[in-house]
C-alpha cells in the first residue's frame, strides 16, 4: 500500500516543467520563432532593395540612363561634313511622379508653345511611365526645364543627325528618325556600320561637283518649266560617283511622305526609255561583232515599216547613210537596220553584258529593275531597242554603261571612296576609239553642238523619247536626255543627264528636244568642272571656242 501511494507522488514530480520564455510565445519551440523571424526579415530586404532599384532605374522606352547615341558621320572624297550628330537635349517626363499636372503642363506650354496641347495633357493624364515631352530643344529651353524644378520632369542629353549641305544631297544621303537609325540613303544601307563605330565613314562624292550639278539642273529646269530632271556624274577610271542629284527635292531634316514627289529618286528609282542615247551601244555591237564599220552604209531613204509600226527619222535626211553620219544625224531608220543586221540574239546578248537587263547592287542598295524583254525578241523588239526603245533602264545602268563605253573596262560603280579597280574587258580598243569617234563627231557637226565646252573638249549623245502615259506614247511629251564623256582624247569623267518633259519656247525655237533641252546643261557643266578638276585641254580652246560661238 505505501508502494502504490508513492508511485503518484513521483510520477507528479516527474512532471516537465515550461519556462517564462516558452510560455510567452504560445507555447512554440524557440527554434521555430527564429525561423520565421529570419524569413519576415528577409523578405523585408528584398522589398527594399526591390524599391531601390526601382527608384534608381528611369522607367522609360528609351532609358534616359544609358549612354548617349553615337552615329558616325558621312563625309564627302575630301573629308568635308555631309551628315554628322549634333549634342542637343530632349525633355521627358513620368506622369506617375508629377503631383501637379495642370500645373506641369501651363509651364511646358509656356516653354514650348508649339506643343500640343491635347495631346500632352492626354499623356500627362495616361498610365504611361514615361512620355517625351520635346526632343532636340536648344540649350536655353533645356535650362528653363531645369529651372522649373519639377519632380517627374527632367532633361536627358541627345544627338540629332544634321545635314550641312541640306537637300542638295537628300536622294543619296537619306534620313534618319529622331533616334537616329536610318530610314533611307545610306544612313539606311550603311546604318550599322555607322552605329558601330565614330569614325566617319568616306563616300565618293565630291561636295564642290555636286553642287555644281545641282545648280545647273536646278536652273534648267525653272528655265524651261520641266516638270523635273537628274544627273549624275561618275569617274570613269574608278567607277566612283562623284555627284547624283534628283528634282524636285525634299529637306532631310523636314518630315516628308514617302508619296511626295520630292522623295521619289529618279536616278535609281525610276526606269525610262532612253532613246537615241543606246545608240552608242546599238553601234558598239555592230563593231564587236564585225558585221560593220563605221563606213558601212544603211539606207535612210525611207520610212522602214515593221507590220503597221513606222519607222521614221526626225528631219531625216533621207539617202543612205554611213555609220558616222547615222550617228551624227541620229536616224533611227539606219540604226533599225543595224539592228537587223547584228540580228536580236547577238543584240540582246550585247545589251545584257552592258548590265541593261539586271538590277545595280550599290551600297545604296538595289536600283530598280530594268524592263527587259525576255526569251527570243521578236523584229519589232529588235528594231525598236536598235534606236533606244522598247527596254527601259534607270539612269544609273546608262552612267555605269559609259564606263566599258569610254574605256573598254566594264567594273561596278560605287558611292564610297575607293581605290582604282582593275575591273573586265568588255570592248577591244578599236571599238573604244571608234565610239569616241563618233561622240567627238556628234559635237561637232551633230545634235549635239550645244554640249560643246570652251575649255574641254568633249564627247556627247543626245536622245529624245516620248514619255508613255497609260501605256501611249504622247507627243510633244519629252524625256530629253544627255550623256558626255571629258576629255574626249583620254576620258575620265562621265555625265548623265535627263529634263523631264520641259516646254518648247521662243528661245528654243519652239523644240523641245535634247538637243536644247539637255545638251546646253552638258555644256555647262563640263566648262565649270574641267578646271576643277585638272582636265582642261588648252590646246583645243581655239577649236571649242569656235564651235561654242557657233551655238550661240
Amino acid at each position: 500500500m505505501m508502494h502504490s501511494g508513492l508511485r503518484p507522488q513521483q510520477e507528479q514530480g516527474d512532471a516537465p516543467h515550461h519556462t517564462d520564455f516558452e510560455h510567452d510565445f504560445g507555447g512554440l519551440p524557440k527554434s521555430r520563432v527564429l525561423i520565421v523571424g529570419a524569413f519576415f526579415f528577409f523578405l523585408l530586404f528584398l522589398i527594399m532593395v526591390r524599391l531601390c532599384i526601382v527608384c534608381l532605374t528611369p522607367m522609360s522606352p528609351i532609358d534616359p540612363g544609358v549612354k548617349r547615341i553615337v552615329r558616325g558621320a558621312l563625309v564627302d572624297r575630301n573629308g568635308y561634313f555631309l551628315a554628322s550628330s549634333l549634342d542637343t537635349f530632349s525633355i521627358y517626363a513620368h506622369p506617375n511622379k508629377v503631383v501637379d499636372k495642370e500645373e506641369v503642363i501651363s509651364a511646358l506650354m509656356d516653354i514650348f508653345p508649339s506643343i500640343d496641347r491635347a495631346r500632352l495633357r492626354r499623356d500627362m493624364y495616361s498610365k504611361k511611365s514615361f512620355i517625351w515631352i520635346a526632343r532636340h530643344v536648344a540649350p536655353h529651353k533645356k535650362m528653363a526645364v531645369k529651372a522649373l524644378g519639377i519632380d517627374g520632369l527632367d532633361v536627358l542629353s541627345d544627338s540629332k543627325r544634321i545635314y550641312p549641305m541640306d537637300r542638295i544631297f537628300c536622294h543619296v544621303l537619306g534620313t534618319t528618325d529622331l533616334d537616329q537609325q536610318g530610314l533611307s540613303g545610306l544612313e539606311k544601307s550603311l546604318n550599322q556600320r555607322l552605329m558601330q563605330s565614330n569614325e566617319p565613314v568616306r563616300t565618293s562624292f565630291d561636295l564642290r561637283v555636286q553642287n555644281i550639278l545641282y545648280d545647273a539642273l536646278s536652273y534648267q529646269i525653272a528655265e524651261h518649266s520641266a516638270v523635273g530632271g537628274n544627273g549624275i556624274i561618275v569617274d570613269l577610271r574608278t567607277g566612283e560617283i562623284l555627284a547624283m542629284v534628283s528634282l524636285p527635292d525634299f529637306s532631310p531634316s523636314q518630315p516628308i511622305c514617302p508619296t511626295d514627289p520630292g522623295y521619289f529618286n529618279r536616278n535609281m528609282t525610276g526606269v525610262y526609255e532612253f532613246g537615241s542615247i543606246m545608240k552608242i551601244a546599238n553601234t558598239a555591237v555592230l563593231l564587236e561583232t564585225k558585221k560593220g564599220t563605221l563606213r558601212s552604209v544603211f539606207d535612210a531613204s525611207r520610212p522602214l515599216r515593221i507590220g503597221r509600226h513606222p519607222v521614221k527619222d526626225f528631219r531625216g535626211q533621207n539617202r543612205p547613210l554611213n555609220v558616222e553620219e547615222a550617228f551624227v544625224y541620229s536616224s533611227n531608220i539606219a540604226y533599225a537596220k543595224m539592228a537587223l543586221t547584228v540580228g536580236g540574239p547577238a543584240q540582246k546578248q550585247f545589251l545584257e553584258k552592258m548590265g541593261f537587263s539586271r538590277r545595280i547592287k550599290t551600297e545604296l542598295g538595289l536600283c530598280a529593275r530594268p524592263l527587259f524583254p525576255k526569251g527570243n525578241w521578236p523584229m519589232i523588239t529588235v528594231v525598236t531597242a536598235g534606236y533606244g526603245y522598247g527596254f527601259a533602264v534607270t539612269p544609273l545602268h546608262v552612267a555605269a554603261s559609259l564606263i566599258p563605253l569610254a574605256t573598254g573596262i566594264l567594273k561596278p560603280v560605287t558611292f564610297l571612296a575607293s581605290p582604282k579597280s582593275p575591273g573586265v574587258r568588255l570592248l577591244k580598243p578599236s571599238t573604244v576609239k571608234d565610239i569616241l569617234y563618233l561622240m567627238g563627231q556628234a559635237v561637232a557637226n551633230g545634235q549635239a553642238k550645244k554640249a560643246a565646252a570652251i575649255n574641254c573638249v568633249v564627247g556627247a549623245k543626245t536622245g529624245t523619247a516620248n514619255v508613255r502615259v497609260r501605256g501611249r506614247y504622247v507627243e510633244k511629251q519629252n524625256l530629253t536626255s544627255a550623256v558626255a564623256v571629258f576629255p574626249l582624247d583620254c576620258p575620265r569623267y562621265g555625265i548623265v543627264v535627263s529634263i523631264d518633259r520641259a516646254k518648247a519656247s521662243a528661245k528654243t525655237h519652239n523644240y523641245a528636244t535634247a538637243g536644247w533641252m539637255a545638251a546646253p546643261v552638258i555644256s555647262r557643266l563640263v566648262q565649270e568642272l574641267a578646271p576643277l578638276l585638272g582636265v582642261m585641254t588648252p590646246e583645243t580652246q581655239e577649236n571649242q571656242g569656235c564651235l561654242k560661238k557657233a551655238n550661240r
